[in-house]
């Protein structure tokens, strides 16, 4: 009974290690320092921004978690978002959004303003960032909501760093972006135009309570 479970339990983890690997390829990428460095990636999530001809492409890196996950009771390495692509059809540009992978992209959505039968065409793409190499999913760190055009141009952080971003949502007009966010104990409802991206007002909703 034992070997029985024994054999199940390393069959599983085998199973989700191949699971995570999928869609990866080594390449050869310039670090921080400019150091060349082999780096596995996974490209995956291929998706058609709407109303436009450009693709979006996920690129998720190795991120090791000290080989171990015992929830699950798989091994290895996992994978995290660390870059987008934007490809442009035909033989136009193909932009990657930041230099190297050296950041953990928590959250990408496409902005538009949907009917009841109808999706609108995207006017933006909305991000939620959080820097440095070591950024972990699991931990609750800051992030820097951000915003990009539909072709990978134009990236703009929308501030400093904040707690976190409770919600977001984009005006009947497609013109603005309303961002609910915590920052320094306060609760904020911020505005910021989709053809600027430039913050357009603040307010201040209640202080927060941290004792």
């Amino acid at each position: 009974m034992l070997l029985a479970i024994a054999y199940v339990w390393v069959q599983s983890s085998l199973a989700g290690k191949r699971w995570r690997a999928r869609n990866t390829v080594e390449v050869a990428q310039q670090g921080a320092d400019g150091r060349a460095k082999k780096e596995r990636l996974r490209f995956d999530q291929l998706k058609v921004i709407r109303g436009t001809d450009v693709k979006l492409l996920e690129v998720e890196a190795e991120t090791d978690d000290s080989g171990r996950d015992l929830s699950s009771g798989s091994y290895g390495p996992d994978y995290r978002t660390r870059n987008l692509i934007f490809l442009e059809p035909g033989n136009g540009n193909v932009r990657w959004l930041f230099d190297a992978n050296e950041q953990l992209i928590r959250k990408t959505e496409m902005l538009s303003v949907d009917s009841d039968d109808h999706p609108g065409p995207v006017v933006a793409i909305y991000l939620e960032v959080e820097k440095g190499l070591h950024a972990e999913s699991e931990v609750e760190r800051e992030v820097v909501p951000a915003l990009v055009h539909t072709n990978g141009s134009g990236y703009v952080e929308l501030g400093k760093p904040v707690s976190r971003v409770l919600d977001q949502s984009v005006n009947a007009d497609g013109e603005t972006l309303g961002l609910l966010l915590e920052d320094q104990n306060k609760l904020l409802y911020r505005e910021y135009s989709l053809e600027s991206f430039s913050q357009t007002s603040e307010k201040l909703i209640t202080r927060l309570d941290r004792q």
